[in-house]
């Protein structure tokens, strides 16, 4: 499957268009660049192109009770209510993480899988028990292996937001410090930079950095606002078994998401910004 700039889809080896609906190509009058590099899935989360359907590999995810169409940040939105325990998920390998080799001692020898996530979120508040709620969680064979989640959303008025990974060890998390408005779209960004990697993308042993920043202004005007990062404590992701959206019935989720999309590298700023200027103006990012 080969990517076609000037049609702004993928085409299948039979020369059939697949995702980017509209185009979005040079003929379109957007040209979306280095973001196309390394992506891994784009979930626009439209109708038009099917709710639960990757505009890359074409993977639908599996809902249970109805996840809802919203109104979303650039056409719509996928919703989930807690009170009916609404999720959606699939196994398929193709949006999955490949595992990271186990740390080692040797930096020649040493070979990360680094990733970027996006996706817009919209908190509203929860009416079960837990004080968390998750978007996005990636399973593998033991447990988890990474999540991306927010919590003090039983609160009406603010919550936060927290990136987590676990894979070979226990869950160890950066989490972003301002109160985020409930029944608001926060765009939220998500880096891990693989085994043995410190948050420059250099060769450090037993550290295992992550990073979650948030981004806000108006349209062209984008700014990343916060960032943390964390590097303990030499975890690494393990081969993933399942994506998920929502985790009930304990963690789960009243909101919504947009755009949710993973690059299999670590994008620069001005490609966050360009993604966020984009999807804050009403169009397509990708």
């Amino acid at each position: 499957m080969t990517f076609d700039p000037n049609y702004g889809h993928y085409r299948g080896a039979a020369g059939t268009p697949r995702g980017f609906a509209p185009s979005q190509g040079v003929s379109s009058g957007y040209d979306a660049g280095t973001l196309m590099d390394d992506l891994q899935y784009h979930f626009k989360f439209d109708t038009a192109t099917g709710l639960l359907t990757d505009s890359v590999t074409s993977t639908v995810l599996s809902g249970t009770n109805s996840p809802t169409t919203e109104t979303g940040v650039v056409g719509q939105a996928v919703g989930f209510n807690d009170s009916d325990e609404s999720r959606a998920s699939s196994t398929a390998a193709a949006i999955l993480t490949a595992a990271d080799e186990v740390p080692s001692a040797t930096p020649a020898s040493n070979v990360a899988y680094p990733f970027t996530i996006i996706c817009w979120f919209y908190p509203e508040q929860k009416i079960g028990w837990s004080p968390s709620g998750t978007f996005v969680k990636e399973l593998e064979t033991g447990g988890d292996n990474w999540v991306i989640y927010a919590y003090s959303v039983n609160s009406a008025v603010s919550c936060n937001f927290g990136f987590g990974l676990a894979g070979s060890g226990s869950l160890r998390t950066t989490s972003l410090t301002g109160n985020q408005a409930m029944d608001a779209w926060h765009c939220v960004v998500c880096n891990w930079y693989g085994v043995n990697t410190d948050e420059t993308g250099s060769y450090q042993l037993y550290d295992a950095a992550k990073r979650i920043s948030l981004v806000t202004g108006t349209a062209g005007s984008g700014s990343i606002s916060e960032t943390q990062y964390a590097t303990c404590c030499g975890e690494h992701l393990l081969q993933g078994t399942e994506l998920q959206l929502s985790q009930p019935p304990g963690y789960d989720l009243n909101g919504r998401l947009d755009l949710l999309t993973r690059w299999n590298r670590i994008l620069t700023t001005d490609e966050i910004l360009q993604f966020y200027n984009r999807s804050m103006a009403g169009l397509a990012p990708i």
